[in-house]
């Protein structure tokens, strides 16, 4: 594993670790202002950094919600300034008095800003 790859790996945990910490706020912290997020709504993808947390304030408002998901591969362009993780997750809460466990796969893909990586878009099946 070179640098960048163990880079952009760090930054994925990192922001799994503050969006646990912060809710919606950690999300806000690592996305690029023109993000894109496929979701399994009825809208084919979510366009821009406020509508993904405006999105993700209602996720974390659901009863006993628990969310991780941990990179497990790293992709990362010759340049270093490109790459995409991937990875498992798993969110659970409670919706009408019933508990729902999703797991599932994640592919996202981040750019460079200076030192800092930025998510500019995001999917999970």
């Amino acid at each position: 594993m070179n640098k960048h790859e163990r880079s952009v790996l760090d930054a994925d945990r990192a922001f799994c670790k503050l969006a646990q910490q912060t809710d919606s706020a950690g999300w806000a912290a690592y996305l690029d202002k023109h993000a894109l997020m496929g979701t399994r709504l009825h809208e084919p993808y979510v366009e821009g950094r406020d509508k993904i947390v405006t999105l993700m304030e209602y996720i974390y408002a659901l009863p006993k919600l628990t969310f991780t998901w941990e990179p497990t591969r790293a992709f990362v362009s010759d340049d270093g300034t490109l790459a995409v993780t991937t990875g498992t997750y798993e969110r659970q809460y409670e919706l009408d008095g019933e508990t729902h466990r999703e797991i599932g796969k994640y592919v996202t893909t981040w750019r460079r800003n200076g030192d800092a990586w930025k998510i500019i878009f995001d999917f999970g099946n």
